[in-house]
């Protein structure tokens, strides 16, 4: 057994075992190959930011995807014929992917079915489809997925004409095959594959089989499914459609402004470092001093796109509700009666690939809980005993405010 070190490794030892036309359609794209490299380009670029003299005691890659809870923020792409590069190739990967903790993305294009896959596995999978000519067909699809409780529906939205595959041609991986005798000599020479792939559950693609009527546009598919849409291929935002693919060719919009947030209520702009922080999500340079903070319970960061202002292809604004208790001015406090909601929106536009926040910069808004524990530390390091009973004058509001305010005093989203 070779040792792996990675997925390069890996690449090899398929090349090797696997039939050269399977392979280079896994391995190879569409006519000259210009977005395959791209892709390949855009994933080089991507680094770590290392950060040093930090506890990493408690380190993790667990995260959240569509709603799901994962052990790293990666999932499972979906691959056509994946049961022919290895027998029951789509179920293994879902196996693994679920004992790894990460989501499996069937292709329409699988070897095994949708059933196939959803008896091997005990949590929900994706689904891709391609939205055929047959909208009929396309909704049997979208049932069998919703029948084996598949939580995401993964919609291919950039291959409205099929792209032309080079390679595909050149070994007679067409409909029907073309056997050739350098495709029929390459199979012989690799009679592990041949035994392997006759020994799986299915040869050919388990999944175009079955129609139900009724199919129509993409407001429905909600519906049918009863889960979370994923669209791939978006490059663009919409100039009039606000409903659809408000989005960033590489994060959501709304997830990069509610991470934004989360650093805020956790007091990171009080310190000297914030500007490290925060400057993956916005797009000025330099936080101003600020003579205040604003003591918040709540925020939301609505998703609702019927509630955002488009304002171009590259540029939107979201609204952000605050639940606020009033404002610390580091020598005393100003507190409301009661929580006010405020409604601020945030401009966001598209600089280099990502989203960035464009304005407003406003005070900091921090947590309730996190404040008192500020205050508290303040305390505890100051020396003049003048400016000590200013703290604790301070931090009685504080705690005043909290047990006077609603029940959930913690700060949430």
């Amino acid at each position: 057994m070779p040792v792996v070190t990675n997925v390069e490794d890996l690449r090899q030892m398929a090349r090797k075992r696997v039939a050269k036309a399977v392979f280079d359609y896994v391995d190879r794209g569409s006519y000259d190959e210009a977005t395959l490299r791209a892709n390949r380009a855009d994933l080089d670029a991507l680094h770590f930011r290392q950060r040093v003299a930090i506890n990493v005691d408690q380190r993790s890659t667990r995260s959240t995807m569509a709603g799901q809870e994962v052990a790293m923020p990666v999932a499972i792409a979906p691959v056509g014929l994946t049961g022919l590069n290895w027998a029951d190739g789509e179920m293994l990967g879902a196996r693994a992917a679920e004992k790894f903790g990460i989501p499996f993305t069937l292709s329409t294009m699988s070897i095994c079915s949708i059933e196939d896959v959803a008896g091997a596995v005990t949590k929900p999978f994706w689904y891709q489809l391609y939205v055929f000519r047959d909208r009929g067909f396309a909704a049997s699809l979208i049932e069998r997925a919703k029948a084996a409780k598949c939580s995401a529906l993964v919609m291919t939205l950039d291959l409205q004409v099929q792209g032309q595959r080079h390679m595909d041609l050149k070994n007679g991986l067409t409909v029907p095959p073309r056997l050739t005798p350098g495709t029929l000599l390459d199979v012989m020479t690799k009679p592990g594959w041949v035994l392997n792939v006759l020994s799986g559950r299915r040869k050919s693609f388990g999944n175009l089989e079955g129609q139900i009527p009724d199919a129509k546009t993409l407001t429905t598919l909600g519906q049918w499914i009863g889960a979370i849409i994923i669209m791939t291929g978006v490059t663009a935002l919409p100039l009039s459609d606000s409903h659809a693919q408000i989005g960033s060719i590489v994060h959501d919009p709304t997830e990069m402004v509610d991470k934004y947030l989360e650093l805020d209520v956790k007091g990171v702009r009080l310190d000297a470092m914030s500007q490290e922080a925060q400057a993956p999500y916005v797009t000025w340079e330099h936080e101003p001093v600020w003579g205040r903070a604003v003591v918040i319970t709540q925020y939301e960061v609505i998703n609702d796109f019927k509630q955002w202002t488009v304002i171009s292809q590259a540029e939107v604004i979201i609204p952000v509700e605050y639940k606020v208790l009033g404002s610390v001015y580091w020598e005393r406090a100003s507190f409301l009666s009661e929580p006010k909601v405020e409604r601020v929106g945030f401009r966001i536009k598209i600089v280099g690939d990502r989203w960035r926040i464009a304005e407003p910069l406003l005070p900091p808004h921090i947590g309730q809980k996190r404040m008192i524990n500020y205050v508290r530390q303040a305390i505890l390091d100051e020396k003049d005993q003048a400016r000590t009973g200013t703290l604790e004058t301070l931090l009685d509001d504080l705690k005043k405010a909290k047990h006077e305010g609603p029940a959930s005093a913690q700060t949430s989203h």
